[in-house]
Parts: structure tokens; sequence; C-alpha cells
């Protein structure tokens, strides 16, 4: 009899340890997911704090724009970039795929906005797609005012 109560103490012992390690892997799987979305978005932004891409020059006739713009020095390849067309009132996107490298320049031509007005300003910003596919667009973006 003695020996029995011996081996139900170390039963008990080896289930609340069981226990425990259950409740650890239930806590790490739920913020896993947090702390690794945390992760990309801090990569994210330190990956466009060293990109730098701008519109140089803007020409509009009729709604149709050809805009050219040049990425300075540093940071790794990007993924494209938004332009964001605006005319005061209302605006027009559109993505431009593929890498820039650095110091280098690039005209889009004839980017038909549809816009009623003539636009006035371009705005840039860099994006990355991340693991997922999802277009990770950075904060921050340069705008460029034209008439």
């Amino acid at each position: 009899m003695k020996n029995q109560k011996g081996l139900s103490l170390i039963v008990t012992l080896l289930m609340v340890i069981l226990l425990i390690f259950v409740a650890i892997g239930i806590f790490w799987f739920v913020t896993r997911d947090v702390i690794e979305e945390g992760t990309e978005q801090f990569e994210l932004g330190a990956k466009c704090l060293s990109i730098d891409v701008r519109a140089t020059a803007v020409t509009c006739t009729l709604g149709v724009c050809d805009v050219t713009y040049t990425r300075k020095a540093g940071g790794e390849d990007i993924d494209g970039i938004k332009l964001v067309l605006s005319d005061g009132i209302s605006s027009f996107e559109t993505d431009i795929e593929g890498n820039l490298g650095s110091l280098e320049t690039k005209t889009e031509l004839a980017i038909d906005t549809g816009l009623a007005e003539t636009p006035t300003s371009v705005e840039v910003a860099v994006y990355f797609v991340d693991a997922s596919g999802t277009k990770q667009l950075c904060t921050q973006t340069n705008v460029f005012s034209f008439t």
C-alpha cells in the first residue's frame, strides 16, 4: 500500500508537468503570429527608410500623362512603385511593377488618368511583396507638384 501512494504522487507530478507543457504550447501557438507580424512590419520599415524614389518630370495633355521618376542610391531591390496623380479634387492610382535599380531613371508613357481636370501633382510610393504575395506599401511618399 505504501508503494501505491508513492506512485500516485509521481503520476500526479508527471500530469502537472505535462499540463504545463501543453499550456506553454498553446500560449506559443497564439502569440507566434503576433510576434511574426510585428517582425515583418519592422523589417518593412527598415527597408523603406533606405529607398528614395521621386518623380522628376511630368507632362500631361488631356488627362494623358508621361511621368519620369528616379531612384536615389541605397537600399535593396524593390517590387514596384505606386503613382497617384491628382488634380486636387480626385486622383488616379497606378502600380508599376518591377525593380528600379539605384540611380536609375525611367519614364512611364501615356498613363491615361481619366481625370476631368489636368493633374497637378504626382505622389510616388515604393512597395514590397511579402511572403504571402501581398503588396506592402511604404508609408514614406514623395510628392511632385507641377502645372
